[in-house]
């Protein structure tokens, strides 16, 4: 799910992966800035982070849902959606 525009990379969008609880988005501000940017000893507490990637959009990205792409598509793209639905 798109949160925002990069701040310092305007060809770049922050997502979340929603295949990881989101319920984590709940938490204060500070929280959440201190699991997404812990230091090494955080992780060794085993403190969850939020599940935060990129899409560059000057890299040619491909994002849609499975609703959006038949089995012509899957064919030549090689998809494997059951391989996507699992993740």
């Amino acid at each position: 799910m798109p949160l925002m525009i990069h701040p310092t990379n305007q060809n770049a969008i922050i997502c979340a992966n929603l295949s990881h609880d989101p319920r984590i988005f709940n938490d204060p501000f500070g929280e959440l800035q201190h699991r997404a940017f812990k230091c090494n000893s955080a992780r060794i507490e085993n403190i969850d982070s939020p599940s935060l990637l990129s899409v560059h959009l000057n890299r040619s990205p491909m994002v849609a849902t499975p609703r959006l792409i038949d089995s012509q598509i899957t064919r030549r793209l090689y998809i494997d959606l059951d391989k996507c639905r699992a993740t």
